[in-house]
């Protein structure tokens, strides 16, 4: 009798204990996801804030309020899945580029010239010759060694307004013979097309749709009033080439792009214009459609206007293979889904609405 009332309670507690094991790796689950994505906001709270940090030249630049760029796939926003099934492709996510300067280079004038003060065209002129002062080798040598293959330089034309564009260096910065006795660095790019530069990836001079920013570009630079600038932008996206696992990414620079969470099966990025008013309150997640409304004109992929942005992130737990799993009705995936909002004021892109 005693065995048999010990074999009663002891089934009953083994099918007790193993209904839970699936419900702790659950909660472990849903813990480890929440986690990751609240880190990564938190990380994007710290870099967007700074946005287009670094501009801190004599001339006055306050009407190039340049910090963030996204890249909107705007394919599902008309009701339109991105998704088949619990497979996400790369139309359910958004590209933010947050842009600063390299605060270990020096903004300088760029010379068409190694041995006189000449201006640039960067549609005509290929390379560029930068220097500190009459630079001895050494000096040449340690700013050489700040530009690298693949960098993204910003030239501003000073004035009112400012005008910019942006080439990509095909080659790390190399020392020349500059004035007798002096040597400078050459910067060596691709030359733009007109103003646009048809290889920036962080689309400050160029657009995905190929057509030009509704921005104030040149590719003219004067010598004595233009500055050629070295970027260390942030850019966030998702890599979505292991369907099992989208992981959301943040590199900067060149730099090697780092995984800051995984499962993540959406990311979207809006933007709040200047200009908008009370009843526009309303964040835009297309930035093909960008209006100013203080000149009521239609002016696509202007950096300038934006003010604030909104981020949303909806990620996934592990895919739960239990017979009696769980499957959620967002996309009937056997796996919970959580999501998490932010709203960022960048410092030097709102502090125009202070007294607002």
């Amino acid at each position: 009798m005693a065995i048999a009332v010990f074999l009663i309670i002891g089934t009953a507690t083994v099918h007790l204990f193993t209904m839970h094991v699936p419900l702790a790796t659950t909660q472990k689950n849903q813990t480890d996801i929440n986690v990751a994505m609240r880190s990564a906001v938190a990380q994007m709270e710290m870099d967007v804030a700074n946005a287009g940090s670094g501009y801190y030249l004599g001339a006055e630049l306050s009407d190039a309020a340049l910090g963030v760029t996204l890249i909107n796939t705007v394919s599902n926003l008309n009701g339109n899945p991105c998704n088949t099934g619990t497979t996400y492709n790369a139309n359910c996510f958004d590209t933010m580029n947050v842009i600063a300067l390299d605060p270990t280079v020096a903004p300088l004038h760029p010379s068409s010239s190694a041995t006189a003060l000449a201006d640039v065209n960067t549609s005509s002129n290929t390379s560029a010759y930068v220097t500190t002062g009459s630079m001895t080798q050494t000096a040449a040598n340690t700013l050489a060694a700040l530009y690298h293959a693949g960098d993204e330089l910003l030239w501003i034309n000073t004035g009112t307004p400012s005008l910019i564009t942006t080439t990509t260096l095909t080659q790390p910065g190399t020392v020349v013979s500059g004035a007798p006795g002096t040597f400078v660095v050459q910067l060596t790019y691709t030359g733009t097309t007109g103003f646009v530069n048809t290889q920036d990836r962080y689309y400050i001079a160029n657009t995905p749709d190929s057509s030009a920013p509704s921005m104030q570009l040149t590719n003219a630079f004067p010598n004595a009033t233009s500055w050629v600038m070295r970027l260390n932008p942030i850019q966030y996206a998702v890599n979505s080439a292991n369907a099992a696992d989208p992981q959301l990414t943040r590199q900067v620079g060149t730099g090697t792009a780092e995984v800051i969470a995984d499962q993540v099966i959406g990311f979207r990025v809006g933007a709040y214009l200047q200009g908008q008013t009370t009843s526009q309150a309303e964040y835009n997640f297309d930035s093909s459609t960008y209006f100013d409304s203080s000149t009521n004109k239609l002016k696509k992929y202007d950096w300038n206007l934006i003010q604030s942005v909104h981020i949303s992130i909806l990620g996934r737990t592990a895919v739960d293979n239990s017979q009696n799993a769980f499957h959620n009705p967002y996309d009937g995936g056997a796996y919970m889904i959580q999501g998490v909002s932010v709203t960022i004021n960048p410092r030097n892109l709102s502090m125009a609405n202070i007294n607002e």
